[in-house]
């Protein structure tokens, strides 16, 4: 499986993740006083939606324009990203580019253990070890990735989210199902590349609205009555301190 198709299909996971990092990293960036107020997140959600839904009408024409295709991708990375873009909001996250890159780039780097999986001598042709592979494969992205991302510290103190390297691991499990379909050109490869990769978009928004909707309720599990509650990122169950005002004083000296 060490062929020149799945080296290409290599490129263009990495290629997908890093630009899908971007935008989610531009997307954090834009709404910089926004951090705080988990209602903004629904700006870059619905630009991703509106590239969501342009990346399906592309998806449904692939088979009358099937050199297109890479339209269709393109426009998938700007969905994910803004979806993702839209979590970091929702949550007030704001990791380095760096660190969202690496994010991104890990389950892309994942896939050459699948290529090296697949190019084992008399096997590598046979249906049943294919598809074996790939669900072992498939379960070791997202287990290494909890494993791994649970116990390497992200900025200090901070670590980064799991769901953040699961969304794009999704998307690179997408990719992966869309290279193992025959293709004969690079053309075939990205126009086999399309529904799954569109499908997971899908499934990538979903989990966001989930995690950003559930997020919002409003509960942080306070029971002061509202006055010494901060459901701000970062808090750890503090009470706020009480600011003293100047009438607080006048009236301390009378």
């Amino acid at each position: 499986m060490l062929s020149k198709k799945m080296w290409q299909a290599f490129a263009v996971m990495c290629a997908f993740s890093v630009f899908a990092a971007l935008i989610a990293y531009a997307a954090r960036s834009v709404f910089p006083a926004y951090m705080q107020d988990k209602g903004k997140w629904g700006f870059p959600f619905g630009f991703g939606v509106v590239f969501m839904i342009g990346s399906i009408v592309f998806s449904l024409l692939r088979e009358k324009l099937p050199d297109q295709s890479w339209i269709a991708l393109l426009l998938n990375a700007f969905a994910c990203g803004l979806f993702i873009g839209a979590y970091l909001v929702g949550k007030g996250l704001g990791p380095l580019l760096r660190e969202l890159l690496a994010v991104a780039l890990s389950p892309a780097l994942f896939f050459l253990v699948l290529m090296a999986a697949l190019s084992v001598p008399r096997l590598k042709e046979k249906r049943w070890y294919i598809i074996l592979c790939c669900l072992l494969w498939t379960a070791a992205l997202f287990a290494v990735g909890a494993i791994v991302w649970s116990t390497v510290p992200i900025g200090g103190n901070r670590r980064a989210p799991y769901l953040v390297l699961f969304l794009f691991s999704l998307m690179i499990m997408g990719l992966a199902i869309g290279a193992l379909l025959s293709a004969e050109s690079f053309s075939g490869l990205l126009y086999g590349m399309v529904t799954p990769c569109t499908v997971c978009v899908g499934f990538v928004a979903v989990i966001v609205l989930i995690a950003l909707v559930c997020g919002d309720s409003g509960d942080c599990g306070c029971d002061c009555g509202g006055e010494c509650c901060d459901c701000s990122p970062g808090y750890e169950g503090k009470k706020k301190i009480k600011q003293t005002k100047m009438s607080d004083l006048g009236q301390g000296l009378e």
